[in-house]
């Protein structure tokens, strides 16, 4: 097991004992013991709380799932793109254990080479021996995994394989399936030239400018499998560009994982365009002519589709999402200006793409797994690994429910709640702000959203003077554990850290109730961890040191904080005061988080 974040130790939470008690309206009066997380460079954390994006895991197209039989997170993705894909697992995004190949090619597989993006899935209903043969028993619930492999005439198919567990070891099917096609590791799940046997004119009248269905010699990569809540099964993937000038992604009903409904294939997506129609041009491209990877998501009744556009190297490589009222479309993509990009990075950031990606649910929360480059010290990027963010969901001004991520971040961020056991108590706060501008609201700084960029739709609480109070209010008693304080995107509009930070506290002494204010003082922030390294663009050590380049240069990574870190303590009102920092212009303040617990 490979240890990526070492623990810090438990700060010890005490009520000093030089209590100043101010009379019986105002109660006691304490200094809050607390660590703030401003020395050192970051990489130290209480992974019983936080993770960070450590670039650790040699993962590409990651594929995540948490099973709450044992309480971890089981991943895999393209490794081993000759032989097969390794499966790994955590509990706490720290700590990683290489379980080995999940999935090995047999020696008779069509595929010669390039096993890519694997992906997932829990089939409850799935028979045993329909999948694994006669000798596996009359049980039924099985992971399913989809893949493509490239077999020795260049060209990219669809296959499956099957697992009672969800570490494997994963076998293809062997026998007829539902249309009665022998099937075995030597042939495909979605056998293109099926596609010659059905009628597809009117949808492709309809959308006359999408061109046909069927195209001999078409090859298809990144399959996804999707059960709807009827219980109908679904695989979406992807046209590659082994015969076709762009990447689109597809889909098509399954009669089983392993028989697809060939009349209901359809074209879902269109490079360059809002829907396969090609009547509006969309408004984010890439050099490349590539939508790939697709996810489904359903969300209060509507579809998802979720896909990376351009190739994976790009140093963008967004996740960009469209929505549809039924699972195989019409789908219409969600513009950029209108949040359509749930990922995406900046150009000077040091986070090289958010690309191919996979969304989980553990607890209530949704997170999206994707891959990025870690950039090395003289600018090359290394191989590509697994990041993580938590996924919140908002409203455009078009009134579409959409997905955004505060992200892709390099620094330590909350763990989910079914892991720390605590959540975000400023999202069920009422919170009010001093020195609102007449552009800012208050209730910018409990919505979950982080703003990342200038352009990403989401807004950053800004305060009109340079100083603010900001004030969050619970109608009952909370237990606070952390508090995070979150920088805007824009270094010119910094702090340095937070001034002051008030917690309206309760405690019980022999069996007494007491109440009063537990008060931190100077809450640091890191800048070192929050700042873009200098060095990445292109100053050198004893420059950065002697501070011999302009104030443009410095940038912040997305989602930093300044973090206080507590026992825990139950509190039912917190002030915090924060000022512009030294030489900045103004204060613009993302988020607040409270972590802790309501009962």
């Amino acid at each position: 097991m490979k240890k990526l974040a070492l623990r810090i130790i438990t700060i010890a939470f005490t009520l000093l004992t030089a209590l100043s008690f101010c009379g019986c309206n105002k109660g006691e009066v304490m200094t809050l013991s607390h660590y703030d997380y401003s020395d050192g460079d970051g990489s130290h954390y209480n992974t019983e709380l936080f993770y960070a994006n450590t670039f650790d895991v040699p993962l590409g197209d990651p594929a995540i799932r948490y099973n709450e039989a044992d309480g971890y997170f089981y991943l895999t993705g393209t490794t081993n793109s000759l032989t097969g894909f390794n499966m790994w697992r955590t509990k706490n995004f720290a700590e990683y254990e290489d379980l080995g190949e999940a999935y090995t090619r047999s020696i008779d597989h069509f595929g010669v080479k390039d096993f890519w993006a694997p992906n997932f899935t829990y089939d409850p209903t799935a028979k045993w021996s329909d999948y694994l043969g006669e000798t596996a028993g009359d049980g039924q619930g099985l992971w399913v995994l989809l893949f493509s492999a490239r077999d020795a005439d260049g060209h990219c198919k669809l296959s499956a394989a099957f697992s009672k567990e969800v570490d494997g070891p994963y076998h293809e099917f062997v026998g007829e399936n539902l249309d009665g096609k022998y099937l075995d590791a030597t042939k495909t799940i979605f056998d293109n030239e099926e596609l010659k046997k059905h009628d597809f004119s009117a949808w492709e009248k309809e959308n006359a400018k999408y061109g046909s269905i069927y195209k001999e010699r078409r090859t298809f990569i990144d399959a996804f499998p999707f059960i709807d809540d009827d219980g109908t099964k679904y695989m979406y993937f992807c046209r590659s560009r082994g015969n076709d000038l762009s990447n689109d992604i597809w889909g098509v009903k399954m009669k089983d994982w392993v028989t697809p409904d060939y009349a209901t294939t359809r074209p879902l997506t269109m490079f360059g365009y809002t829907t396969t129609k090609r009547e509006q041009a969309y408004d984010y491209t890439s050099m490349q002519k590539i939508d790939e990877g697709p996810v489904m998501i359903k969300h209060n009744g509507k579809y998802y589709l979720t896909f990376s556009i351009g190739p994976t190297d790009d140093k963008y490589y967004p996740v960009a999402q469209a929505i549809s009222d039924s699972p195989l479309g019409s789908y219409e993509k969600v513009l950029e200006a209108d949040g359509g990009l749930i990922n995406k990075v900046n150009f000077e950031w040091d986070i090289h793409c958010a690309g191919h990606h996979d969304f989980f649910t553990v607890g209530d929360e949704m997170w999206i797994a994707s891959h990025s480059y870690p950039i090395n010290s003289d600018g090359s990027l290394g191989g590509r690994c697994f990041v993580t963010e938590k996924v919140e969901w908002t409203t455009n001004g078009k009134g579409q429910e959409i997905m955004q991520v505060n992200g892709p971040t390099r620094t330590m961020q909350p763990l989910p709640e079914k892991v720390s056991g605590y959540t975000n108590l400023a999202l069920f706060a009422t919170v009010t702000a001093t020195g609102t501008s007449s552009k800012s609201l208050a209730t910018l700084l409990n919505d979950g959203l982080r703003a990342s960029n200038a352009d990403d739709g989401i807004k950053d609480f800004t305060a009109k003077d340079g100083k603010t109070v900001i004030t969050l209010k619970w109608k009952d008693f909370v237990t606070a554990r952390a508090i995070m304080v979150y920088q805007s995107y824009d270094w010119g509009n910094a702090f340095d850290g937070v001034e002051k930070i008030e917690l309206s506290y309760r405690r019980t002494v022999d069996g007494k109730t007491k109440k009063g204010v537990a008060t931190i003082k100077d809450l640091g922030y890191n800048v070192e961890a929050g700042r873009v390294n200098l060095s990445y663009f292109g100053f050198s050590y004893e420059e950065i040191v002697a501070g011999e380049y302009e104030e443009e240069y410095n940038i912040l990574r997305p989602s930093t904080a300044s973090v206080a870190e507590f026992n825990e303590i139950e509190i039912n009102k917190v002030k915090i005061t924060v000022k512009k920092g030294a030489g900045k212009s103004g204060l613009m303040i993302s988020d607040v988080v409270v972590l802790g617990k309501t009962a």
